[in-house]
């Protein structure tokens, strides 16, 4: 996914070069990076492969969560989609040609919404502890544990998560209300 993502930016990179060495008219390419997409305020469609609910699931399983997670870049699929119509019929609006969408929900709305509909009170732990927690879960588990295949990966990128209060990027793209009403009513389709 990463090598992918990176190749379409250069790709896109080196037709903006080339318009701008043949002093095209033609529109600029633009590219929107969002988060982490969940489904639509009215669906909720959820891809429970994704990492954000194989996080959820291992959060709801253990009731806790590591301190140190602050927050997760995320927006609803519609919200996403409204985005792109935007920058494609009004690429004047945008300067940059990368829309790095970095508008979050703080991870204790993300427990409040999951333990809104598990009723499964979720508790904020020590990070070392949980992390051991979590590594002796998945490690222990009788079944395929969906967290499996991506906890080397959780392991070395933990510090993306890990922001300060004053650090966390302010909603740039998205209006945060209708992000969290997406959050919960993807939590509510699964």
């Amino acid at each position: 996914y990463e090598q992918t993502k990176f190749m379409s930016q250069l790709l896109l990179a080196e037709y903006n070069d080339h318009l701008d060495e043949s002093q095209s008219k033609a529109a600029r390419a633009r590219t929107v990076i969002p988060g982490f997409i969940v489904g639509t305020q009215k669906e909720g469609i959820a891809h429970t492969e994704d990492f954000l609910w194989r996080l959820a699931f291992s959060m709801v399983r253990l009731k806790s969560v590591s301190q140190n997670l602050q927050y997760l870049t995320v927006a609803g699929v519609d919200q996403v989609s409204s985005l792109i119509t935007d920058v494609f019929l009004q690429p004047e609006t945008y300067q940059s040609e990368n829309l790095s969408c970095v508008d979050s929900v703080t991870v204790s709305t993300f427990c409040n919404v999951l333990s809104k509909h598990t009723k499964i009170p979720i508790k904020k732990m020590n990070h070392h502890e949980w992390m051991e927690k979590l590594r002796k879960d998945v490690e222990e588990a009788n079944f395929d544990h969906p967290f499996m295949p991506i906890l080397s990966w959780f392991e070395e990128n933990t510090w993306q998560f890990e922001y300060d209060k004053d650090s966390i990027p302010e909603n740039r793209y998205f209006n945060p209300e209708e992000t969290i009403a997406a959050l919960d009513r993807s939590v509510r389709y699964l």
